[in-house]
């Protein structure tokens, strides 16, 4: 691929613009953002590079290496609905020290989320349990801890 899709980027700036009206709004009014503001727009500017390397790697023709980073960018965008969902969610997240493991596993944060269950949920739980993804190196794919630690003497893959 030469050229990024119009679609993806007409995405990306959309969100781009949305988070910069969200900032300004901020700055112009002063206003101290709370915990329940300011980690989903930390979270959203890591969709928004995690988005950027994706573009990068398709338009280089590395679709695999994408297609895991994908699954990142979906666990990112539950990280987003689960800490504006509640606020002590965030403070939760942004007190949460652990750097290996996360507040929540994406299993744990699909039944939070969608404490109905429904089509989505299960939609969710089996794209972040592909078997596929596992086998490309991504971490979180399978769901469980034990996936997260690479063999001995490989580099761990942490998403």
């Amino acid at each position: 691929m030469t050229q990024e899709p119009y679609v993806v980027k007409q995405a990306r700036d959309i969100g781009h613009e949305l988070f910069t009206e969200i900032t300004a709004y901020f700055c112009k009014n002063q206003t101290v953002v709370s915990e329940a503001i300011f980690v989903p727009m930390a979270i959203f500017s890591r969709i928004m590079r995690t988005h950027d390397a994706i573009t990068s790697l398709i338009a280089d023709d590395f679709c695999p290496e994408a297609a895991v980073l994908v699954l990142t960018q979906l666990e990112l965008r539950l990280d987003v609905a689960y800490t504006a969902s509640v606020p002590d969610h965030a403070t939760k997240w942004l007190s949460h020290e652990d750097k290996k493991w996360q507040v929540m596993t994406i299993a744990k944060k699909i039944k939070t989320l969608f404490r109905d269950g429904g089509d989505e949920a299960e939609r969710l739980k089996e794209i972040t349990q592909s078997p596929y993804l596992a086998r490309a190196g991504c971490a979180t794919a399978a769901g469980s801890r034990r996936t997260r630690l690479a063999p001995p003497g490989r580099v761990p893959v942490f998403s």
